[in-house]
């Protein structure tokens, strides 16, 4: 049990980069892993390449988007977000009580309009679902909302970036993103 529980902080850990500004205790574990980059530049990497759709860094970390993205003539395309798109994933939140809005998030991911299918969501409701030992679930889950394009959208993350920052967050994504799936695959027999 403990060790659940250890897991499920790790891969809520992994998505609160995706969800929060990083702040000092964080900026200083990334100085420790050789990032070099100051904590404000850090901060605007985040919001440039998590948060503002309109940054021409952003990579959608929206299920629904990256799906759908295409690469045309070496550049990849991205839909609009849908108001509807994650419509399925909303009605499993709220069958478990998550509203992805009480979590830690910087100020524009509070905003109604933000689909539900972020990755760092997806992430908080996989550990959730593992806490609740709701294991069937968490395979299904798994299987319909992460398979299939987080690794692909942690390989492209760091693209273009050379401050280190994205890499790191991208490493621990993939992990947490990883260990929902090792669990999920191992159901029922984890617990």
């Amino acid at each position: 049990m403990r060790e659940l529980q250890e897991t499920s902080a790790q891969i809520l850990s992994a998505a609160a980069l995706l969800l929060s500004e990083p702040d000092l205790a964080l900026y200083r574990l990334l100085q420790q892993r050789g990032v070099a980059a100051s904590l404000t530049e850090v901060r605007q990497i985040f919001y440039d390449r998590l948060v503002i759709p309109q940054s021409s860094g952003f990579l959608p970390p929206f299920e629904h988007v990256f799906r759908q993205r295409r690469l045309v003539s070496g550049v990849w395309h991205f839909p609009p977000a849908r108001p509807d798109g994650a419509v399925a994933v909303e009605r499993l939140y709220a069958r478990f009580g998550f509203d992805p809005r009480r979590l830690m998030l910087c100020p524009p991911l509070r905003a109604p309009q933000i689909p539900a299918d972020h990755l760092g969501f997806l992430l908080a409701f996989g550990a959730l679902l593992l806490n609740l030992e709701e294991t069937e679930l968490l395979s299904r889950f798994v299987q319909r909302h992460l398979d299939g394009w987080v690794e692909d959208w942690c390989r492209l993350l760091p693209v273009g970036n050379a401050s280190g920052y994205v890499q790191q967050v991208a490493d621990a994504v993939q992990e947490g993103a990883g260990l929902v799936r090792q669990l999920a695959t191992a159901c029922p027999t984890f617990l």
